[in-house]
């Protein structure tokens, strides 16, 4: 029986080291794979009856889209391939395809479109090539869309010059670090070559209707051990407001909210597979906090939380969605820059 039981044990081991090494090289392999992010997307909103279309256009074809208006929903997509030909479901509305975009016959009408050129910086030490910090910044020669960019970044940049402005400010991060490091001249070159420093930082627009625009910033930081520690934080942008702080607009400690949060946790770990079964007791309900990292759905806000904060790291991040029909009563929110979603 004992030998069962350690077999067992043994087992449950080698699922979980299996789990944390597949999460590990997807989260590689995303960020190995950024040169293959389109350097240009065009964001277009469609009149459409009563309701809008925004679609997000890149070379390779359609990358995400929704409808806003009465039953606002986001269209049927594989999120990890482009729609280049084929027909894009967006509720009771169908639409054909060709060559990344909809085709003519439709006759929609264009109200405005955008477009954002995404640029890499990348600064490596020059004594210890390992080491290195890349940015991923967006940038736009609309101009009005420029300026919600400036804020964001907290610069002032263009197209033109926000290469040379993120290498300044990537080598200036790896100033920093050393620094904190709090060691000579020789120990920091020990640190640096030993203990590699790798510190990505990307940011793509995933959310744009006529008022906001949701950036999901999605950032990878190893400095040395078994593995890095991947993050995703949501920057929500108004044309109106700016960059809008998340704590002003929703009620962190809105009891209501964090048990609706609670429920989709729990359906969440429920519809994990049987052979992975997390822990039931990582967290309990009075530990768990609503997020302040959020992003939008044209049907719903999306929580996200980091490694360790509701799961074991091996886990990753956790998306909790909910609704927007479920926040309709939600005072802070009907008070809040996103009280025009709950109008739809």
């Amino acid at each position: 029986m004992r030998k069962i039981k350690l077999k067992r044990s043994n087992m449950r081991i080698y699922k979980i080291i299996f789990l944390a090494f597949c999460f590990i090289f997807s989260m590689l392999h995303s960020y190995a794979t950024q040169s293959e992010i389109p350097q240009e997307i065009t964001y277009t909103t469609y009149l459409l009856n009563k309701h809008k279309l925004f679609i997000a256009n890149s070379p390779k074809g359609i990358l995400f889209a929704g409808i806003q208006g009465k039953d606002s929903q986001n269209c049927l997509l594989n999120e990890e391939i482009p729609l280049k030909n084929g027909s894009l479901k967006c509720g009771i509305y169908s639409f054909k395809v060709h060559n990344g975009k909809i085709e003519e016959t439709h006759n929609l009408l264009i109200q405005t479109s955008f477009s954002l050129k995404a640029q890499e910086a990348i600064y490596e030490h020059p004594n210890y090539p390992d080491n290195k910090i890349s940015i991923l910044f967006q940038c736009s020669t609309d101009s009005r869309i420029q300026k919600l960019l400036e804020q964001m970044y907290q610069k002032n940049f263009s197209c033109g010059s926000g290469k040379e402005l993120f290498y300044e400010k990537a080598k200036a991060s790896m100033q920093e670090y050393i620094k904190n490091a709090n060691t000579d001249k020789k120990e920091a070159q020990e640190l640096l070559k030993y203990s590699p420093l790798e510190d990505n930082v990307m940011d793509m627009l995933v959310y744009f209707d006529d008022e906001l625009l949701v950036f999901e910033r999605s950032s990878y930081l190893y400095t040395g051990g078994a593995h890095g520690m991947p993050t995703k934080q949501g920057i929500i942008l108004s044309k109106s407001q700016g960059l809008i702080p998340i704590d002003k607009n929703i009620n962190l400690n809105n009891h209501q909210l964090k048990t609706l949060l609670w429920k989709k946790y729990r359906e969440y770990l429920k519809r994990l597979p049987k052979e992975t079964p997390p822990p039931q007791t990582y967290i309990n309900f009075e530990d768990f906090k609503v997020s302040d990292s959020i992003l939008l759905d044209y049907d719903g806000v999306i929580f996200l939380y980091q490694p360790y904060e509701i799961l074991p790291y091996s886990y990753g991040i956790i998306r909790l969605k909910i609704p927007l029909i479920a926040l309709k009563n939600f005072e802070d929110f009907k008070n809040s820059v996103f009280e025009y979603l709950l109008k739809h």
